[in-house]
């Protein structure tokens, strides 16, 4: 959207950038209660023992949505700074990203279990 011209570079996203993060943030509040469910009935069909999936369901959910706030943020502040310095956003910000969102995916997985 940067590289468009939709949305500009700024410290405040614009209505179109906030209108994205908002369906990222309702896909989220669908996959990840899905991601916990399936982790309990794979965990069942393998045999582990589980929590349960009303835990494992709200475990997944609060994780998931503590790194997709963090990333999206994150991912925003990074492509706008890339597109000041004159660099390809998507050259640049998907490496940085995503390993960013790999520390801040455990760490969050780390803060939801101390929950539990």
């Amino acid at each position: 959207m940067l590289h468009m011209g939709i949305i500009y570079p700024r410290k405040i996203p614009e209505r179109a950038a906030i209108k994205n993060f908002i369906a990222i943030y309702a896909f989220s509040l669908i996959i990840f209660p899905l991601v916990g469910l399936l982790t309990h009935v794979l965990g069942e069909v393998l045999g582990f023992t589980s929590p349960g999936p009303l835990v494992l369901i709200a475990m997944s959910l609060i994780a998931g949505i503590i790194s997709t706030l963090a990333v999206s943020a994150i991912a925003y502040m990074v492509a706008a700074a890339s597109f000041k310095l004159g660099a390809d956003p998507d050259i640049h910000s998907i490496p940085l990203t995503s390993s960013t969102i790999d520390l801040i995916g455990i760490l969050s997985i780390i803060l939801t279990l101390g929950l539990f």
